[in-house]
């Protein structure tokens, strides 16, 4: 059902100190919305938590006789978020793995150590502790959100580590640990970003469409979370200014399966544009329904609809995703050519370990060693006001964004994502134009 609070538009702060916490639930509560049971390419899926740490092993043909650096950090590895949590995982794993096999980093081997949060911000500050004192860690990296997070950030400081950050938006992560972290993905400041190229794409209406109008009126259904308002604080009035009407504007509980109310809601409101899908799960369950519904408005944009098995049948919509808009957040999955360094490594190993190409979720975790393996080097130590120092001086190629360049909060400055759509069971960019595999289909058209 539809969130009774909403929470105001830039009280970001408050949330993210922990005035909403999430619990960890059972991975098989999406799953079981999803009518299917989870998906074999997820193994650490689970209903409960992982209580041991999943480390690197360091390779013995590598010439790396130094103390290891250790990285720590935490994902939901069991819980609803498991599915993202093990892509991410993947990604991490794969980049301690390349610097290892070219010669590490100052000749010493990198050592993963990553525990299970199971999604719970509350666990997410025990474990980080533990990660600390316990795992000695010399650097964290992860979450997975702002509100974790933040919550990993608190304990970061207390110690004097450094984060480099992997999926983490949110201002608050920024402004309130100034100097103590940076992140591949971008903050909320620039992550109106994530919507811009679907917007721009039909503001030029006239220059791809075969006729009809051009579409006005939105209706957004998105999770209750800080991630989500960040972003429109700052997309919504810039639809506003554009000329577009917002008919609709739900925030749904982020443990919510069910969103036939609000897809009702929507339904009869007749829009132009339906805006959902915060990530992977909602983004299936939003589309699966409204196909139970029989709700097809002419343009369907879900923002976490990029993992490749959105249109398997049996792990996500199926033929039915074809059609539906989405944001492209690593260019270099869709695009070889757009690849930074080692994309094609992740691409790869990815494959070899998920049975699929690599994703956003991947390539951002995979960046975010790659950032702090390059500062280490770049600072010629692992102190940490050293590597802070390169952190927010250097430039870095990473995979997934061959030129990376931090601003003084420690934002990615170059976050350039594009808008794709799923076309006969293939992603294909279909703006910016000069990046275009091919033209937009409008309206959609459900399959018979």
């Amino acid at each position: 059902m539809s969130s009774e609070k909403k929470i105001t538009r830039r009280t970001y702060l408050k949330y993210a100190a922990g005035a909403v916490a999430v619990a960890a639930v059972g991975g098989g509560a999406y799953y079981a919305g999803l009518g299917q049971a989870p998906p074999t390419t997820t193994p650490a899926m689970t209903t409960s938590a992982i209580t041991t740490p999943i480390t690197t092993t360091i390779p013995t043909n590598a010439g790396l006789t130094g103390k290891p650096i250790v990285i720590g950090g935490s994902l939901p590895l069991s819980g609803a978020g498991a599915y993202d949590g093990e892509r991410g995982l993947q990604g991490f794993k794969i980049a301690v793995q390349k610097i290892n096999e070219d010669g590490g980093v100052l000749g010493r081997p990198l050592k993963l150590v990553m525990r299970d949060d199971g999604g719970s911000e509350d666990r997410v500050s025990s474990v980080t502790e533990t990660l600390i004192t316990q795992d000695k860690a010399d650097f964290l990296t992860g979450s997975y959100g702002a509100g974790s997070t933040y919550a990993a950030l608190v304990v970061a400081k207390k110690y004097g580590k450094l984060m480099t950050g992997s999926l983490v938006a949110g201002r608050s992560c920024f402004t309130d640990f100034k100097g103590n972290i940076v992140s591949v993905h971008a903050s909320a400041d620039y992550e109106s970003d994530w919507y811009i190229p679907f917007t721009d794409m039909m503001d030029a209406f006239s220059q791809w469409s075969t006729g009809g109008a051009k579409p006005k009126t939105i209706a957004i259904i998105h999770a209750n979370i800080m991630w989500n308002h960040d972003v429109h604080d700052h997309w919504i009035p810039i639809l506003e200014d554009r000329g577009y009407k917002i008919v609709m504007e739900d925030y749904l509980d982020m443990m919510t399966t069910d969103f036939r109310p609000a897809l009702t809601k929507a339904k009869s409101l007749n829009p132009d544009i339906i805006v959902g899908g915060t990530w992977f799960f909602m983004s299936v369950l939003t589309m699966k329904q409204m196909v139970e519904l029989g709700f097809y408005p002419p343009a369907i944009f879900l923002a976490d609809g990029s993992d490749f098995s959105f249109v398997d049948p049996s792990a996500g919509v199926g033929p039915q995703g074809n059609g539906v808009f989405f944001t492209e957040p690593y260019p270099g999955s869709s695009i070889p050519e757009l690849r930074g360094r080692d994309g094609d490594y992740l691409e790869e190993q990815y494959k070899l370990a998920m049975n699929r190409s690599a994703d956003y979720f991947s390539g951002v975790c995979f960046s975010a060693v790659q950032v702090l393996a390059q500062a280490i080097e770049a600072a010629g130590t692992v102190d940490t006001d050293a590597v802070r120092q390169a952190l927010f001086t250097k430039e870095f190629n990473t995979a997934i964004w061959s030129r990376t360049v931090f601003n003084e909060f420690g934002v990615q400055k170059y976050f350039k994502p594009l808008a794709a759509q799923w076309q006969d069971n293939k992603k294909e960019i279909v703006w910016p134009s000069d990046y275009a595999t091919a033209k937009p289909i409008y309206p959609y058209v459900p399959v018979k």
